[in-house]
């Protein structure tokens, strides 16, 4: 039997904590607590870059089905993310943060380095965090926009069998996983 559920966001600043908060209930209900902190934090990065980048509605779904379980974020920006190199040194990057206009108070200045914006320093590489604690991932086009999804492989007993056990061949994550309600639901967040 699979498990699925799903949580519509604006793309507000936050929308990443409300789905933080959406995937730690779903995972504590379905009893995946050990995966909690890591799909979380890959979840969230990608929520980030929707929030960041496309600017349009955000769909999270999460769907336990075949030993794995997979994450998926779509919004309306058919543009893939693109992953950033690691970085290597710090301190050069320093010279690529741009400099704060002349009419901003100094104070606000300082501040300005902290800021998680995606041309700081502090941003563009949760993908690589993301490809570190997937099992997998990718991207799939929509006719409206993206969907980036990964799979962590989870020890989950089926407590009867899903037709979804009998698929052979990779789709989109969460394409024939159907939701069957039960007490692991989540109720709708704010």
């Amino acid at each position: 039997m699979c498990r699925r559920a799903v949580l519509d966001l604006d793309p507000t600043p936050q929308a990443v904590g409300v789905a933080r908060h959406f995937v730690a209930a779903t995972c504590h209900q379905w009893g995946l607590d050990p995966l909690i902190d890591e799909l979380e934090l890959t979840v969230s990065e990608l929520v980030t870059n929707s929030v960041l980048h496309a600017q349009t509605p955000i769909e999270v779904e999460l769907c336990v089905a075949r030993g794995a379980v997979e994450a998926c974020v779509r919004d309306h920006e058919p543009a893939p993310p693109v992953v950033r190199p690691a970085r290597v040194d710090l301190l050069a990057d320093l010279d690529a943060v741009p400099a704060p206009p002349p009419w901003v108070e100094l104070e606000a200045r300082h501040q300005s380095l902290h800021v998680g914006t995606s041309g700081s320093i502090a941003a563009g590489r949760g993908l690589l965090i993301v490809e570190a604690l997937a099992d997998e991932w990718g991207v799939t086009p929509l006719k409206d926009g993206k969907e980036v999804w990964l799979t962590m492989p989870v020890t989950w007993p089926h407590p009867e069998s899903c037709e979804c056990d009998a698929r052979t061949s990779r789709s989109s994550p969460g394409e024939g996983c159907h939701h069957i309600p039960g007490p692991w639901d989540v109720a709708d967040t704010p």
